[in-house]
């Protein structure tokens, strides 16, 4: 029995727009985002006795758009957004703090218990907000899923349908349906979510550890509620394996997996060490990378995630 575990790349050889910065390129595109004003400040955000919520799709896209510019900035790769999970560590919400007044009395003495509250409700509205990115990141989604809907069986590549089989498991990184519409394939454990299903889409950073920051003790409150937000978006993968379980325990008899279009970040290193875990009958992997010179420092990788198999390089037309 063979085990598939696909990544980005497995979209992206289907001509779908599903890099990171195609994501950025979409939220600029749909909400008229202008990308040369590089001022952060963030929009109004509120819900009333009811909790519906009132917001600017238009104002909140520019707001996470500069954010997140602002988090890649030290990038050395060309591609913005390109690191985009990783970049969710590095946000800097404590800009927006910026466009808050101090208080003083009437001596024009410094108040700060009342600027503590101003700072604090800046910061809460960070956090309730803060859904919002998680809403655009759904939209595109979709957005490419429709796209797949519309594909016919010239966008199937034969390379794949030579490999696949009705018995075998394919677990993917990725949101979208590409395997069930185009290949017809049913035994798909979507680690992250699938779009299809309506199911919750995963992602985030691997906690590298919250950026240590100086503050003033009246900030305190204000940078609690940024630590909170920071931990939002660690993605907890421990959860996601137990979540799958069921999945996971099915591939105790696979001797043969194929990898193609993974990225192997640290964030998802825990995913690879569990399979290889539960596959003991594992024979053979065959590794499809996106660069030739990458062989050699995955195939290490592979090892230290405990892979003591054969590892074959998957070459693909």
């Amino acid at each position: 029995m063979k085990l598939f575990i696909f990544g980005n790349g497995f979209d992206r050889a289907h001509n779908l727009p599903t890099k990171y910065c195609q994501f950025r390129e979409w939220l600029i595109k749909k909400y008229d985002v202008c990308v040369e004003d590089e001022e952060i400040d963030l929009p109004d955000y509120r819900t009333n006795y009811k909790d519906l919520e009132g917001y600017d799709e238009k104002q909140f896209a520019n707001f996470f758009v500069h954010l997140i510019d602002d988090a890649d900035s030290n990038s050395e790769i060309e591609d913005k957004w390109c690191c985009f999970e990783e970049d969710l560590a590095k946000l800097r919400w404590e800009l927006i703090l910026d466009s808050v007044e101090y208080e003083y009395d009437d001596e024009n003495d410094f108040e700060p218990w009342k600027t503590e509250n101003k700072l604090s409700i800046k910061a809460q509205t960070c956090g309730d907000s803060n859904h919002i990115l998680r809403t655009y990141f759904r939209e595109w989604i979709t957005y490419i899923n429709e796209l797949i809907n519309e594909m016919g069986d010239d966008s199937k590549k034969p390379f794949f349908e030579k490999v696949f089989g009705d018995s075998d498991k394919y677990l993917t990184f990725n949101y979208t349906n590409t395997l069930e519409q185009l290949y017809k394939i049913k035994n798909v454990c979507h680690i992250h979510g699938s779009i299809a299903k309506w199911e919750e889409l995963i992602f985030g950073h691997c906690d590298p550890g919250y950026p240590q920051k100086d503050f003033k003790e009246y900030e305190y409150n204000a940078y609690e509620i940024f630590e909170r937000i920071y931990k939002g978006y660690i993605k907890d993968t421990k959860k996601q394996i137990e979540t799958k379980m069921e999945f996971f325990n099915s591939i105790n008899g696979v001797d043969e997996i194929y990898l193609f279009g993974l990225s192997f970040g640290d964030v998802d290193a825990p995913y690879f060490r569990h399979v290889f875990k539960i596959c003991q009958q594992l024979k053979t992997i065959n590794l499809n990378v996106f660069e030739a010179g990458q062989y050699d420092s995955i195939m290490t990788k592979l090892k230290e995630y405990g892979a003591k198999c054969d590892i074959k390089k998957w070459i693909v037309e």
